[in-house]
C-alpha cells in the first residue's frame, strides 16, 4: 500500500490470504494498492471503520491490458461493471457521493531513462470507499452496518507485474502528491486520550519526539454485583389440586375419579427437600345414580 504523498515509504505486508492498511479517512490523503507477486485474479477489499463523510480514494494495481468486473454490494448493489458508471478523471471520482464510479486511467506516461523515452501505460483503477452511515455510540463493530466492499475479477490480461510503482510514481509523477508530505510531529498524547489528535495515521514512520513512557494501573474496585446463583437450598412446594376428572368406569356402574398436583412451584433445587405428600387422590363415583 503507498500513499500518494509518500510513495518511497510502502506499507509491506506478507501475508499471502488477508492483510490489514491502515489509512487516514476523509480525503485529505489518497492511497494506491501494489502486489509484491503477480496480480491476483480475484480478491476483494472491505472499508473497515469507513462511515459518512469518512471516504477515502484508493487506486489499484492492474495489468495494462486488463478486463475486469466489478462487483459491490454495499453502500449500493452493483453485482456487474455495467451497472457501475466509469468516470473520465480522478477530480470526477472525488466528487462521487454514491460509490459506484470508477476511473480506468488509461494515461500514457513518458518515463525519462538514458538514452531513451519509454511509454508506460498507467493503466490504474481507481475506486472510492463511501459508507451513507455514521457509528452510532452503541455500535461494536467496524461500521454501522455492512462496510463498503469492493470484489474485482479480473478476467483477461498479463498479470504477471503486480507492482505499477514504476508507471504511477515517475518523477515528476502521476500520482504523486507532495501536499501532504509529513514532518516530525511534536504534538503530545497523553495514554488515556479518548481521541487522537487531527490528521494522526497511517503514512511514514516519524517519531513522536515528546511521547513519554507511561506504565498501565488499575482502576478503582466496583462494588460487588448480586451473586450469580442463588445461595441456599430451595425446598419444592406443590402447584394447586386439579379439578376433578370424569367418573371412570371399572365395573358396572361403579368407577373412580381422580386428580392430580406437581411439586414444581418452586422445584426443589441446590439440595432442597422434595414435596412431602400425595401428588394424586381417587374418590369413588357412581355411574348409575
Amino acid at each position: 500500500m503507498v500513499r500518494d504523498d509518500e510513495p518511497d515509504f510502502p506499507e509491506t505486508l506478507s501475508d499471502d490470504y488477508t492483510a490489514d492498511f491502515l489509512t487516514i479517512l476523509g480525503g485529505s490523503h489518497s492511497y494506491t494498492l501494489h502486489w509484491t507477486k503477480q496480480i491476483p485474479r480475484f480478491f476483494i477489499i472491505r472499508g473497515y471503520g469507513i462511515e459518512k463523510h469518512n471516504h477515502v480514494r484508493l487506486g489499484i494495481c492492474l495489468p495494462t491490458d486488463a478486463t475486469f468486473n466489478l462487483y459491490t454490494w454495499s453502500p449500493l448493489w452493483r453485482p456487474e461493471t455495467k451497472l457501475w458508471t466509469q468516470v473520465l478523471s480522478l477530480k470526477e471520482l472525488d466528487n462521487d457521493t454514491l460509490g459506484d464510479r470508477y476511473f480506468w486511467d488509461k494515461s500514457i506516461v513518458l518515463l525519462a531513462t538514458s538514452p531513451y523515452l519509454i511509454n508506460f501505460n498507467s493503466r490504474m483503477l481507481f475506486v472510492k470507499f463511501i459508507s451513507y452511515r455514521t457509528r452510532s455510540r452503541s455500535c461494536t463493530t467496524d461500521c454501522e452496518g455492512e462496510c463498503p466492499v469492493l470484489q474485482v475479477t479480473v478476467l483477461s490480461g498479463d498479470r504477471a507485474d503486480g507492482n505499477c510503482r514504476h508507471r504511477t510514481y515517475v518523477n515528476p509523477g502521476t500520482y504523486r502528491n507532495q501536499a501532504g508530505k509529513m514532518k516530525t510531529d511534536e504534538r503530545e498524547m497523553t495514554a488515556t486520550s479518548n481521541v487522537p489528535p487531527v490528521d494522526w495515521g497511517a503514512g511514514s514512520q516519524l517519531p513522536f519526539s515528546s511521547r513519554q513512557i507511561t506504565d498501565g494501573g488499575f482502576s478503582d474496585w466496583s462494588d460487588y454485583m448480586e451473586c450469580s446463583v442463588t445461595c441456599g437450598a430451595i425446598d419444592g412446594g406443590f402447584t394447586d389440586w386439579t379439578l376433578w376428572s370424569t367418573c371412570l368406569v371399572t365395573s358396572g356402574c361403579q368407577g373412580y375419579s381422580q386428580r392430580r398436583r406437581s411439586c414444581d412451584k418452586p422445584l426443589p433445587q441446590y439440595g432442597g427437600k422434595f414435596c412431602s405428600g400425595s401428588i394424586k387422590e381417587e374418590e369413588a363415583c357412581d355411574m348409575c345414580l
